[in-house]
């Protein structure tokens, strides 16, 4: 006699294209479309993001923490980076830094499809929290570092960082229709 068990798939749907974190718990036939395989559907035209896009994000990430980190030498800065300082122009810049970081890292953990909205539909809690959790922790903890590297750390640069979250999402949905613009054109 069999159970109703014996017929059914393992627990754990082997996707080929996912890592581990991001596979479904389900069959296919069960689960809800945030468990879907981008590589599986072909409006998908790269489902994690091109090699030289995962190593544009990786050069951005070192060169963001290297210029958090590196220590300034006030003697030796002109009068013009001294103004900057006085004028809120290293927030704009600390802005622009984690906008743009923001937004790669969205191009790598976002898939790009034949129609660049369709890109929502895998938008899933845990991508999110993945983006947002790993912008928020670079910007802590370069801030908090900073007093090790002759630098000092300061509350308004950290809260500017973690705020550009939100307009990284914005340049997201630039680089998300260049990106399909670019590889549309290259499939031609």
């Amino acid at each position: 006699m069999s159970t109703p068990d014996t017929h059914r798939k393992s627990d754990f749907h082997e996707l080929p294209d996912l890592p581990l974190y991001a596979r479904g718990s389900r069959d296919a036939s069960e689960t809800h479309s945030i468990y879907r395989n981008p590589a599986d559907d072909p409006e998908v035209l790269e489902s994690w993001g091109s090699e030289r896009m995962q190593c544009i994000c990786l050069a951005a990430t070192a060169a963001v923490i290297l210029m958090l980190l590196v220590p300034i030498n006030d003697a030796a800065l002109p009068g013009v980076f001294k103004m900057i300082d006085q004028l809120w122009i290293d927030k704009l810049v600390h802005l622009l830094l984690f906008a743009v970081l923001t937004g790669l890292y969205c191009c790598v953990f976002l898939p790009s499809c034949r129609n660049p909205m369709k890109t929502f539909e895998y938008i899933t809690p845990f991508r999110l929290f993945l983006i947002v959790g790993s912008i928020g922790i670079l910007a802590v903890t370069t801030e908090f570092a900073q007093p090790y590297f002759g630098r000092s750390f300061d509350w308004v640069d950290m809260l500017v960082d973690v705020i550009s979250i939100a307009p990284g999402f914005g340049l997201f949905l630039v680089f998300n229709e260049v990106r399909h613009k670019s590889v549309c054109s290259r499939d031609k």
